[in-house]
């Protein structure tokens, strides 16, 4: 489609290369470094949200006798959790190559998946990826919620294809908030140009201002994605994959790093 009407359904994404992982070797120190820094930031951002109540000495002593009332008052825990939605641009402006390097679908899936590994198995952290557009639908799903990254990497290998439903990716990610029930919600965008509506892609960022979701962009190989979401960088070759993701990441969760890992 060339005009973004609103809410729509989503596809399943076709596998691509079984060996499309292989593809993500050569940033696996940078991943493991990378998820370090998200399992600190995790563990920071969920004890921040906890909290109890006074402890009744007397009380207390009792335990081995079974009681439980050691509270003034009921202690309650709150189990922080955040979720990372990627959307991922595959319209046909992503066949471009700029050089002799990947195309510009291949940098922005190599980033997806690098991202989606990184995130995997961090207790804390719901982790999902859709691509757009979609083969015969504006969206397609390559990772739910409740799936491996590592399991589901031949997903990650899209071929680029028509156009660029930014503000249906957008609205399909906000539907998805309310059966995720994370108390932080991050949308990251990677893209390459201008979307089909530039109105209704604003009308919908600012939607999400007002619901609290944090938004954050990867141009691949363009600045455009600057000039709708504040907090992106920009991609311009797989030399720069792992600055550029870090550089993302710190703008994420810089302020919940320990200082001997910023």
């Amino acid at each position: 489609a060339r005009h973004d009407f609103g809410v729509f359904g989503a596809a399943k994404c076709r596998k691509g290369s079984s060996n499309f992982i292989l593809k993500t070797k050569p940033t696996r120190g940078f991943r493991t470094a990378l998820a370090q820094r998200l399992r600190t930031y995790v563990q920071e951002y969920r004890l921040s949200g906890r909290w109890g109540s006074e402890l009744l000495p007397r009380k207390a002593q009792l335990i081995p006798l079974g009681e439980s009332a050691i509270f003034r008052r009921r202690c309650i825990e709150e189990d922080r959790k955040t979720s990372v939605h990627l959307l991922v641009d595959v319209s046909g402006s992503m066949l471009s190559k700029d050089d002799q390097e990947s195309s510009r679908g291949e940098l922005a899936c190599l980033s997806a998946l690098s991202l989606a590994l990184a995130l995997e198995g961090i207790d804390g952290v719901k982790n999902l990826c859709s691509f757009f557009p979609g083969l015969n639908s504006e969206l397609e799903v390559a990772l739910k919620v409740d799936e491996s990254a590592t399991a589901k990497a031949a997903f990650f290998d899209q071929t680029p294809r028509g156009s660029t439903p930014l503000a249906q990716a957008l609205w399909y990610a906000l539907e998805q908030l309310v059966s995720l029930e994370c108390q932080r919600n991050i949308v990251i965008v990677i893209t390459d140009g201008i979307p089909d509506s530039v109105e209704k892609t604003r009308q919908v960022l600012e939607v999400y201002r007002e619901a609290g979701v944090e938004l954050y962009g990867i141009g691949i190989k363009q600045p455009f994605i600057e000039d709708l979401i504040k907090n992106s960088v920009v991609l311009n070759s797989a030399i720069q994959l792992e600055q550029c993701l870090f550089k993302l990441i710190d703008k994420i969760f810089r302020r919940f790093i320990a200082p001997s890992l910023a």
